[in-house]
């Protein structure tokens, strides 16, 4: 599959910064396996040292742009291979870099337990009160919040986790030095203190429409469990519960009214199989350590 995807690409002329970064995930998967070999036949073992020299390339680049920008605490994230074997490598497309704005050590975020809470960027009342309680509950269990840095669920659930002297992760679809939304300036501020601002882009990219759905594959990625505490029908939190499953993660919607449309597809995601989640208890089988 790799060997045929970069084939096309040589034949088309079209080796990009995005097809080279993609397929140094790729690579980097590969040899976590140990196998070379996948590639095939010489002309996609041709391929692989052609990557294995760009992989390379890159990696030297990403460091040299990071120590560039050390002097305003962003840094270069080459996760540990422990969690490349658990949380991403069941992301094929996963980036082998990632850029991080924090005053902590990553080592915290890779190490303790993660729930990605997200939902609407524009809920009801109870959404916003279901988020508070749950980020509560779980960061007086160590559990580490993860969200997508939007306004709505992701902002509630990273304040609240950093209320209650929680850590708190933000994963962005745009460069770092980026604010988006701009009302959500102050917040990263604050989560840079107490938490991570991350992004597999450069310094400088734009948000776009596109990148908003490739942030929630890491959202799901980067945590052991997905919970969804408010979502209308339809709405973009399903991308991210569907990256969840495909990677094999736990997903849990909270129930919503009936009477009103706020929680249409909590509903749905619970028809499809989702756990119903009512309370901290609901999340034991997925850390039964944190309940002994």
């Amino acid at each position: 599959m790799l060997a045929l995807f970069l084939s096309s690409c040589f034949a088309a002329g079209t080796i990009t910064y995005a097809a080279v970064r993609f397929a140094a995930g790729q690579l980097f998967r590969l040899i976590l396996r140990g196998d070379a070999a996948s590639a095939g036949d010489a002309a996609g073992r041709q391929i692989l040292a052609f990557l294995r020299r760009r992989y390379r390339l890159e990696r030297a680049q990403f460091r040299q742009e990071a120590k560039m920008l050390a002097r305003a605490s962003v840094f270069a994230l080459e996760p540990p291979l422990a969690m490349w074997q658990t949380r991403l490598f069941a992301v094929a497309s996963a980036p082998p870099f990632l850029y991080a704005k924090s005053r902590r050590s990553p080592d915290n975020l890779f190490a303790s337990p993660a729930a990605a809470v997200v939902g609407s960027r524009q809920p009801g009342e109870y959404g916003l009160r279901v988020t508070e309680r749950l980020v509560r509950e779980m960061t007086a269990k160590g559990v580490v919040t993860i969200s997508g840095g939007a306004m709505g669920i992701d902002r509630q659930a990273h304040a609240t986790a950093l209320a209650n002297g929680g850590m708190t992760a933000a994963v962005l679809a745009h460069g770092i030095d980026l604010a988006y939304p701009a009302q959500n300036r102050d917040l990263f501020a604050q989560i840079i203190e107490q938490g991570w601002l991350l992004t597999e882009y450069r310094p400088g990219v734009t948000p776009k429409p596109y990148r908003f759905p490739a942030r929630n594959r890491l959202v799901a990625a980067l945590a052991d469990v997905v919970i969804v505490t408010s979502a209308r029908k339809n709405s973009g939190t399903l991308i991210t519960a569907g990256f969840a499953a495909d990677q094999g993660k736990p997903v849990f919607a909270v129930p919503g009214s009936i009477l009103k449309d706020d929680s249409d597809s909590c509903h749905s995601l619970i028809d499809e199989g989702a756990g119903v989640y009512a309370g901290i208890n609901d999340l034991k089988p997925v850390w039964p350590e944190l309940f002994q």
